[in-house]
């Protein structure tokens, strides 16, 4: 097993008025030829978006994409108006957008919800071009009570959410100081420190916003290292190509 360790500090990112957009791998034009994707995961973005701003009606198609809020609330709309390709994704709250052959959506800071949202969107390669475009949300905070790692979307196992990609699954993990938790054993994994700190058994101490690329099955043991810390892990048993 190797570990890649990629802190905060030099990712790159795009930055437009109230929106800051840190990206782990290539995305727009930030384009690096050897950081294009790990596993089947091909964006990973730590965005923060302040009060009345956001990501206006933009289109995708052919990904599976998952977004988790760390502060703040997003309001997510569907670009033709359908209320069940809608809503506001809170702490607590995980989204899944199925692409499909293709839809158009706005992502928003929710007003009502303080001064400025922080999320992680991930970008996922689906099983097959096309389909449906689908929308699912759902609540995990009661379960990452527990203090272990939870399933939060997966096409591989049971979790809060499907998506179409039967390779991957997301977990999150909600740790006091000094609690810890296994990693799975598979043969691409990312792990990003969405909250906190934490120490990776043969990386070392990673902080917020830093991540770890895992290759080569075998487990390894995450420690928080603050009260709150949160981890978000995506377990994948295939590569893009």
């Amino acid at each position: 097993m190797t570990i890649d360790v990629r802190r905060a500090a030099d990712r790159p990112a795009t930055r437009a008025d109230g929106l800051v957009s840190r990206h782990s791998f290539s995305f727009g034009t930030h384009y690096d030829p050897a950081n294009v994707d790990h596993g089947v995961l091909v964006a990973h973005n730590d965005d923060t978006v302040e009060r009345g701003l956001g990501y206006d009606t933009h289109p995708h198609r052919d990904l599976e994409i998952v977004t988790w809020v760390v502060d703040g609330g997003l309001r997510h709309a569907d670009a033709d108006g359908l209320s069940e390709r809608a809503g506001v994704v809170v702490p607590g709250r995980v989204q899944r957008l199925s692409a499909g052959s293709g839809v158009r959506h706005s992502e928003h800071h929710d007003p009502g919800s303080g001064p400025m949202v922080r999320f992680v969107q991930m970008w996922v390669l689906p099983d097959e071009p096309g389909g449906e475009p689908s929308y699912a949300q759902a609540d995990v905070a009661t379960a990452l009570g527990d203090g272990g790692l939870v399933p939060v979307a997966s096409g591989r196992t049971d979790a809060a959410l499907r998506i179409r990609n039967r390779d991957a699954t997301l977990h999150v993990a909600r740790l006091g100081a000094g609690a810890s938790v296994l990693l799975p054993s598979a043969p691409y994994l990312h792990l990003f420190v969405a909250r906190g700190s934490a120490t990776v058994e043969g990386a070392g101490r990673l902080g917020e916003a830093d991540a770890a690329r895992f290759a080569g099955a075998g487990q390894a043991r995450v420690t928080a290292g603050a009260d709150g810390s949160e981890v978000v892990v995506w377990e994948m048993h295939r590569g893009s190509t």
